[in-house]
């Protein structure tokens, strides 16, 4: 089914994302960038959000659409996150980016690509 949507010219990330291979993070970086930690950012669109990464791998996340909470995990140089009540408790998977166009001050040193948008952050 993959490879008949990309030959329909669906793109595979969102938005048509495509970030470096140089800039991916693998699985050692994305630990260090998941447990305890808090990520502030926006999405695709400018939708400003905040989440929150417990040692365990327990997520809690908040945007001005919702309040879920639910696990992470990182595997195969990919982060990995689900919540029960959203996208019918299917995990969501994708690539974390170092953001080579970085400003600190727009909260945009990382973008993580997702099912249906781009998450722009940075990491406290």
């Amino acid at each position: 089914m993959t490879e008949a949507l990309r030959k329909a010219g669906v793109p595979e990330n969102a938005f048509g994302f495509e970030g470096s291979v140089q800039n991916r993070l693998d699985s050692e970086a994305l630990e260090k960038l998941v447990a305890w930690k808090a990520w502030s950012g926006v999405d695709n669109d400018g939708m400003r959000f905040i989440q929150q990464i417990s040692e365990d791998g327990r997520i809690a996340f908040h945007n001005n659409a919702s309040l879920l909470v639910g696990t992470t995990w990182t595997e195969d140089d990919k982060f990995f996150v689900k919540f029960r009540t959203s996208m019918l408790g299917r995990k969501d998977c994708g690539h974390i980016y170092r953001n080579p166009a970085v400003t600190r001050h727009e909260q945009n040193e990382y973008v993580r690509v997702a099912l249906g948008t781009i998450y722009y952050f940075t990491v406290q």
